[in-house]
């Protein structure tokens, strides 16, 4: 009689010789209990089979093996000794260093398999196959991770995400349909980042610079506000006019401002987040009294500060020009929107006829105010200068559409310039990307 699952044999009442049936019973465990195979789905048997060597035949054998397809043959006191599996016996394969399971669909590698895994393999699936890529892998309504209250441990925990230099990824991906949409973490430096993923188009949300702690929003903060406008819906449409700033506190319309004939007056214009310029209107209270004149405009960068002036940027775009023998909202419309990143830029609009005058918009912004000692007669002041109304003596035709010099003067008074007023009298368009 043998066992039923490892065909171990018994001792029969009053045998002779016991040990041999022992000794055999003995082999056979040593051979299948935790079972190592050179190899599994071998056909061809070892020329020179070592004491010990265990093989799991495979389903078109030769030889010696050729009547024993799916056997296991285990070389033992110089012959082949043969078990028939059964389905759920586990091999370790030190060919590739798996632990392999037999189900009823044949031999299969324990580490690929649903519900399978080993603390030794290079992939472990919960519910779900690794690959090669994602080789710690689970599927479940919810991952728990908790402090160790067995040990017990110190109650603290925490999960570390290493990377190899601060050129690579650190990062947490939450993705729909296996698609990214939000990654946070360290993106390709050392900035914490939170970046978006819509459409293909990836763009950074909010950063931490790791030196200085500070936290930006590369996109803007809320919705910018905007202005009423006939044209618009008050509570917010596709395009506005006004700032573009979503941290402005209050708006103001000036009195109308005379324009001095060949000046152009620069307004600075601050962009927290990308947008779309689109243009922007003058509104012209008076006419002009030289005939055939024209208002003209055009956007700049702003160039790097020099003591209390500003240098001027490159031309962004030439908006081209309006008759100004008549009063009204003077448009100046792009055919194809102008996509700007944030930073500051500057409005230029200028006239060449006697008499024109333009109401201007006054709004509260950050700015890039610097506050400088200041005596007036005998009594000490602090005086802010930064980014107001500037002016630029030259031909206003001539100097938009070829570029201006690096530098250019501030010849607005200090109430006009420093009043922690942002002053334009060029009103931009713009459009969310």
């Amino acid at each position: 009689m043998q066992s039923p699952r490892l065909n171990i044999p018994f001792i029969a009442p009053a045998q002779a010789q016991k040990h041999v049936t022992v000794n055999e019973a003995f082999n056979r465990i040593d051979a299948i209990v935790h079972l190592a195979v050179k190899n599994f789905d071998t056909d061809v048997p070892p020329e020179t089979p070592i004491e010990g060597d265990n093989y799991i035949i495979g389903q078109s054998p030769t030889d010696i093996w050729s009547e024993r397809a799916g056997h296991i043959a285990c070389f033992r006191d110089g012959a082949w000794i043969y078990f028939t599996p059964q389905i759920g016996w586990l091999a370790w394969n030190l060919s590739n260093s798996e632990i392999i399971i037999l189900k009823d669909n044949g031999w299969t590698a324990l580490t690929t398999d649903s519900g399978g895994g080993n603390s030794q393999s290079p992939l472990f699936g919960i519910n779900t196959t690794p690959d090669s890529t994602n080789r710690l892998a689970a599927k479940s309504d919810a991952v728990l991770l908790s402090h160790d209250d067995q040990t017990p441990g110190t109650g603290d925990i925490s999960v570390n995400v290493n990377r190899a230099d601060t050129q690579k990824r650190a990062a947490i991906n939450f993705q729909t349909g296996y698609a990214s949409d939000v990654e946070l973490g360290l993106l390709h430096n050392e900035d914490f980042q939170i970046r978006l993923n819509t459409n293909g188009n990836a763009r950074i949300a909010a950063r931490v610079d790791h030196n200085t702690g500070v936290v930006s929003f590369d996109q803007g903060l809320t919705e910018p506000r905007r202005s009423e406008n006939a044209n618009i819906d008050s509570a917010g449409g596709t395009d506005w006019w006004g700032p573009a700033d979503p941290m402005v506190t209050n708006y103001s319309q000036s009195n109308s401002f005379t324009l001095s004939v060949n000046r152009l007056y620069f307004s600075a214009l601050y962009l927290p987040l990308p947008l779309q310029f689109l243009g922007g209107f003058v509104c012209q209270s008076v006419a002009s009294t030289t005939a055939g004149a024209v208002l003209r405009a055009g956007l700049y960068r702003i160039g790097n500060p020099d003591n209390d002036l500003w240098n001027l940027g490159d031309r962004i775009v030439d908006l081209g020009g309006q008759s100004a023998e008549n009063i009204g909202h003077k448009f100046f419309d792009l055919a194809t929107p102008v996509t700007l990143e944030p930073g500051w830029y500057l409005s230029a609009i200028g006239t060449n006829g006697a008499s024109v005058r333009a109401r201007s918009c006054r709004w509260m912004s950050p700015g890039l105010t610097r506050l400088r000692p200041f005596i007036s007669s005998t009594t000490p002041q602090i005086r802010l200068t930064g980014i107001g109304n500037y002016l630029f003596m030259g031909s206003m035709g001539s100097e938009i559409a070829t570029g201006l010099p690096p530098q250019f003067t501030n010849s607005a008074t200090p109430s006009e310039a420093t009043n922690g007023w942002s002053t334009t009298i060029f009103i931009p368009k713009w459009r969310r990307l």
